[in-house]
């Protein structure tokens, strides 16, 4: 979808996807039930295989080719060594939500000095998922030098899209 032109052009546009991992040692995948910023992973064919115990041999080799072909700055280390928020276990650091950068910083919306003595914005924790974005560092800086502006997420027809305009 990411390399679709039109749905480049859309601005407000904000994917999100559901993930899946595998667990070594339950030999199970495990489906994350929670939307998580980003495309989501196309890498995880393998990880399918692997918990239908295809052929170990096979399994390897497939690895093996995999990270030739896609490098070690890739998806793949990202699916292995899913990063969570210090802010908010729930929210996985993947993606920047406004490019596919790396992530390097979590913005909150609502600035955290906002909060009152007990980390509460209104009747929402500073630290609720849906107030923290994750970016790379050049878009986190471009949001504090105002030329991006983060109002939150909104709920559409077509789902739950972050809300942001460039000044």
């Amino acid at each position: 979808l990411k390399n679709i032109e039109q749905l480049q052009n859309i601005k407000e546009l904000i994917f999100l996807h559901l993930g899946v991992k595998y667990d070594e040692s339950s030999d199970r995948l495990i489906y994350n039930r929670e939307l998580q910023l980003g495309m989501g992973s196309s890498l995880y064919g393998l990880e399918f295989a692997k918990s239908l115990h295809m052929d170990e041999f096979f399994l390897k080799n497939a690895y093996t080719i995999r990270e030739s072909i896609i490098g070690n700055k890739s998806e793949l280390k990202t699916l292995k060594q899913k990063k969570r928020s210090r802010y908010n276990k729930n929210l996985y650091l993947t993606k920047c939500a406004l490019c596919d950068e790396v992530v390097e910083d979590i913005h909150h919306i609502i600035p955290q000095k906002m909060a009152n003595s007990s980390g509460k914005i209104g009747t929402m924790d500073k630290n609720h998922k849906y107030n923290l974005i994750p970016l790379c560092k050049r878009h986190h800086n471009m949001v504090h030098e105002g030329k991006i502006q983060i109002t939150g997420f909104v709920m559409t027809d077509e789902g739950v899209k972050l809300h942001y305009s460039e000044q």
